[in-house]
């Protein structure tokens, strides 16, 4: 029997029931195609292929990796899960905060921008477990869960500084200009001209404001 490190298992984002149920069909199916990875007897890769193959009596292969130490461990699970496809931003986020301190390195590790990353450690900071759960199945996007507790904040915060205001405003001016340019249903040579037309304007306003009250 192999063994479970909470510790380890942590680290890695859920499946999500449809998509453990697919999983558990392909198992049974055709079997247990991938080795189950360990490292000193616990699992570090596999824990839902073990937990299918343990529940059906389904044959496995096992592959013990040797690391230095917990830590390094650790990290080569936060690499690999990184690695794949399938993990929603804000998993990719979490994942990626394992391994680096500053919001550069984390949207790095992430391969996404600042600015989501930003959003994102925003939104931890006040959001309701559910909502928070649902950005880690990727039900939710970043840039939408952003508005949502951007209005909660405003709603419950009856005097607002100045300063908090015009920031929450700039903020608002920058999605609705990416926004254009992403949902604007024209071709695409129009939208370059678009962008050259409308980002002077709004670029100097945002870069005026936010030096006044930084």
């Amino acid at each position: 029997m192999l063994k479970i490190n909470p510790k380890f298992k942590d680290l890695i984002p859920p499946l999500s029931p449809e998509e453990f149920c697919l999983l558990e069909q392909s198992i049974r199916t055709q079997g247990c195609r991938d080795a189950i990875i360990t490292w000193r007897g616990a699992i570090i890769d596999g824990h839902n292929r073990y937990a299918i193959c343990t529940k059906h009596n389904i044959g496995y292969k096992v592959k013990e990796t040797r690391f230095p130490s917990h830590k390094a461990a650790m990290l080569w699970i936060v690499e690999n899960q990184l690695g794949r496809r399938n993990l929603s931003d804000a998993a990719r986020i979490e994942l990626a905060m394992r391994k680096a301190a500053n919001r550069k390195d984390i949207a790095d590790y992430a391969r996404l921008s600042e600015t989501t990353v930003q959003k994102y450690i925003k939104i931890k900071k006040v959001a309701d477990p559910a909502l928070l759960q649902r950005l880690w199945k990727g039900e939710e996007k970043i840039s939408t869960a952003y508005h949502i507790v951007s209005r909660k904040v405003f709603k419950v915060n009856d005097t607002p500084d100045r300063a908090k205001c015009i920031e929450y405003n700039l903020n608002k001016i920058e999605e609705v200009y990416r926004r254009a340019l992403e949902c604007a249903n024209i071709g695409q040579g129009d939208v370059v001209g678009l962008e050259k037309a409308l980002q002077p304007h709004v670029m100097f306003f945002v870069t005026r404001q936010r030096k006044r009250f930084s």
